[in-house]
């Protein structure tokens, strides 16, 4: 460049001037180009989803031995009780409205079928119960599943959009399993990183899975076929079942030890 200004008819001061201006010029390029890249990936970010949070809202005493699992429908919660088989009926505050026996084997998971039937999940044999709302048995079958160190079945929540059910093997290994509207086993798959899994609820207005983990202490959205979506870490002891609310943005969460009713609100 020295050597063109040279030889050129341009005066010296004013070649300065020019070389001053070409290298200012190069500068603020240089700067816009930066700038545009910095803040084109804070936009990628600012405009990727945030995950909602979960804030504890209110706490209920249940007069329930050893809730193990939940279900929501209607304005009303199904609670089932692994020390005595019992199946009940509450407002959300947890108050007993109803409840019928169902089986003499522990009762794991609970989930609502339609508008009148209820599926129930036992753990040690891996059978499916459904029955009506006032405990007439429809349905009993089961899935191979080895429960002998009673690690089997705790969950259960059913998708009403394809009518499959999504059930969950508590551990030894950690299970997802996919099952028609028959309770025929359509997929099952192992899910790592988590060391047990004791709730599971659908959300149909995210086309999810909400599922618990009573060791982690987390509840975790997946996708339905259990890909980690979200984890929120919660403290409640031995966190049995879990019941999304999507109209209202709440999560309801029984534990077994502690007999209370958890709700969450999902902001």
């Amino acid at each position: 460049m020295g050597d063109l200004i040279h030889h050129s008819n341009i005066p010296k001061a004013e070649s300065i001037i020019l070389c001053k201006k070409i290298f200012i010029i190069h500068l603020m390029l240089k700067i816009l180009l930066l700038t545009f890249s910095f803040y084109g990936f804070i936009g990628c970010d600012k405009i990727k989803e945030q995950p909602e949070k979960l804030k504890p809202a209110e706490t209920y005493s249940l007069k329930i031995p050893e809730p193990s699992g939940v279900a929501l429908t209607n304005g009303k919660l199904w609670i089932v009780s692994d020390r005595n088989s019992t199946v009940y009926q509450t407002n959300l505050n947890g108050e007993i409205e109803n409840k019928f026996k169902l089986d003499k084997s522990d009762l794991e998971g609970i989930t609502v079928v339609g508008d009148s039937l209820l599926a129930v999940v036992l753990e040690i044999s891996g059978t499916i119960v459904v029955a009506d709302f006032y405990g007439n048995e429809i349905l009993r079958t089961s899935l191979e599943i080895d429960a002998s160190r009673n690690s089997g079945l705790e969950g259960i929540t059913y998708n009403p959009s394809n009518e499959h059910f999504y059930l969950i093997n508590e551990k030894d290994p950690v299970l997802l399993i996919e099952a028609d509207k028959n309770l025929k086993e359509i997929s099952r798959k192992k899910i790592k990183n988590i060391k047990d899994l004791s709730g599971i609820s659908y959300s149909r207005k995210e086309d999810c899975l909400w599922l618990l983990s009573d060791e982690d202490r987390k509840i975790i959205k997946s996708s339905l076929e259990g890909e980690f979506i979200t984890e929120y870490k919660i403290n409640v002891e031995q966190p049995e079942g879990i019941a999304v609310d999507d109209k209202n943005k709440l999560v309801y969460v029984v534990s077994d030890k502690t007999e209370k009713l958890y709700v969450y609100e999902i902001e």
